[in-house]
């Protein structure tokens, strides 16, 4: 489950392999993305979350009712 907190998502389970660029080319169809970050580890690995903040709070409302 993703959660919304006004313009900012934060989506977890997030395959190992995603990382920020490819995050931001599967949100980007909803709105315009200020800032997109797959958190990572020290060690470059991904920890299976990251953070979508859209410029607009219903962008980012239609991102987590259709994802």
């Amino acid at each position: 489950m993703n959660r919304l907190i006004d313009h900012n998502l934060f989506i977890r389970k997030i395959s190992k392999q995603v990382d920020s660029k490819s995050l931001e080319e599967e949100f980007k169809k909803y709105g315009d993305i200020i800032s997109c970050k797959v958190s990572i580890n020290e060690d470059h690995t991904s920890r299976g979350y990251g953070f979508v903040c859209f410029r607009d709070p219903e962008a980012a409302a239609r991102a987590l009712s259709e994802s």
